[in-house]
């Protein structure tokens, strides 16, 4: 009988494993070193006698290591913005080196750069452009009505003093566009003038009537356009301001969405957004969450979209 090293068992020669712990029993005449308690047979007598030497010890195969395949090193220019990423152009305003990405992601459709392949810093640079010459132009309106509303009550008052009643409108219209009217005033001074030279006095008071009805015509009529569409101006500046404002953000919120992916391949979305506090609420990242990625990046489309419709207005009005 052989003994078991790990619980003493006595274990019949030629069975591979203990049947109380489990533990492989070493064989006689396998080639395994006699132990103290582990008796072997002598060679010389026949006898069983205490083997020496230490018990063996039963040591598992190692697991293997799965180790994930690199994705090797871009070899030429990187993106200045996502390092990891090989470039495919160069920005058109700072000549800077971009990636695929960027290149899909960033740019303007109208203006000096409409078309042409842009960076995150350039974009946000004409974006935020756009906003100040909103604020501009929304003080500019606003001292223009305040003039036309001045002119409007001053003239509004000389028509009442001077007794015309509901006529009074009339002059307060003119003072709404008091110096269209004295402009137009001084070009039917002119050509009253040329006509008296040619026509004589009776020719000279004619282009003189005709003259100052066309005046107070346009002055009236410009007085009203003036006023409609700076008044709807107004309205729409400080809309376009708020949108092209939250236009930044989102671009922003793109741009740290695409870092933080990069710097986190292989997490998945729903761990990074609730272990790091920038993609929380970040929302890009809320919108490929709830709405799935490809309506993410269409949402993101149509921010610039509207920037540029924002922008052909502004130029349309500073015109």
């Amino acid at each position: 009988m052989i003994t078991c090293p790990r619980c003493g068992t006595l274990v019949p020669p030629g069975v591979p494993v203990c049947p109380n712990c489990h533990q492989p029993i070493p064989q006689i005449g396998a080639g395994t070193a006699a132990g103290p308690n582990n008796p072997a047979q002598s060679a010389t007598s026949g006898k069983m006698v205490p083997a020496s030497g230490p018990a063996p010890v039963f040591s598992p195969p190692a697991a293997p290591v799965f180790s994930p395949p690199s994705t090797p090193a871009p070899t030429g220019p990187t993106c200045y913005l996502h390092p990891g990423d090989p470039a495919v152009a160069r920005c058109a305003g700072c000549g800077r080196y971009i990636c695929q990405d960027c290149c899909d992601a960033y740019g303007v459709s109208a203006g000096e750069y409409g078309g042409r392949q842009l960076c995150y810093d350039c974009t946000t640079q004409l974006v935020s452009n756009n906003v100040e010459t909103l604020k501009r132009q929304r003080t500019t309106i606003i001292l223009s009505l305040s003039l036309t509303g001045a002119g409007f009550l001053v003239g509004l008052i000389i028509g009442l003093v001077s007794g015309l009643g509901v006529l009074s409108i009339l002059w307060a219209l003119i003072g709404a566009c008091f110096w269209m009217f004295i402009k137009d005033v001084g070009r039917t001074m002119v050509e009253t003038l040329k006509s008296g030279l040619r026509e004589g006095l009776v020719g000279a008071i004619v282009t003189f009537i005709v003259f100052s009805i066309v005046a107070i015509g346009k002055a009236l009529v410009h007085a009203v356009i003036k006023i409609v569409t700076y008044t709807v101006h107004l309205i729409q500046t400080a809309s376009f301001i708020a949108s092209d404002t939250e236009s930044l953000r989102r671009i922003h919120d793109y741009m740290e969405y695409t870092l933080t992916r990069a710097k986190y391949r292989g997490v998945d979305l729903e761990t990074l957004m609730s272990q790091n506090s920038v993609l929380a609420s970040n929302s890009f990242a809320i919108d490929v969450r709830t709405q799935g990625e490809a309506q993410a990046e269409q949402n993101f489309r149509n921010i610039f979209r509207t920037v540029n419709e924002h922008g052909e207005i502004i130029t349309s009005f500073a015109t």
